[in-house]
């Protein structure tokens, strides 16, 4: 895309406008004002229909990372154990990421918390001492026996 567009963004209810670079050249422009859209120069233009695609390609895989984590949490309720229980908190989750367009970001951080409880509840409990503490003197007691045998 040649050199790097900077966008500066100016938004208010009442007027909104974008104030961007592109290679040294600054334009600012309001939706509604097509004599300053029509003064940006050729390449330029080009240039900002080239970010603005990929800005879109973003918005498109955003909605689909949202859209896959909520087949992914409606697959996770449907395969637990526990599924009356869960299934009410992960339907509501799956319900409200499906209804909203892009996830903010204290939402992404809910959904992933409630992820990676649900995943922890159905996780295997680890290794305790009193857990060790049998494997060690199992294992001392077949050491003591082979050095008995040989």
């Amino acid at each position: 895309m040649g050199e790097s567009a900077k966008l500066l963004g100016v938004f208010t209810m009442e007027n909104p406008s974008i104030t961007f670079i592109i290679n040294g050249n600054t334009y600012s422009l309001r939706a509604t004002d097509s004599d300053a859209i029509s003064k940006i120069n050729n390449t330029d233009r080009q240039h900002l229909i080239g970010l603005l695609g990929a800005v879109e390609r973003q918005e498109q895989a955003s909605k689909q990372t949202v859209q896959r984590t909520a087949d992914s949490l409606k697959v996770l309720t449907e395969t637990s154990s526990n599924a009356i229980e869960s299934s009410t908190h992960s339907r509501k989750a799956v319900k409200e990421s499906v209804e909203t367009e892009r996830l903010s970001g204290p939402q992404v951080d809910d959904l992933m918390a409630r992820l990676v409880m649900e995943e922890a509840q159905h996780k295997k409990p680890g290794l305790t001492k009193s857990g060790v503490y049998k494997f060690v003197g199992i294992l001392a007691i077949v050491i003591i026996a082979l050095i008995l045998i040989l």
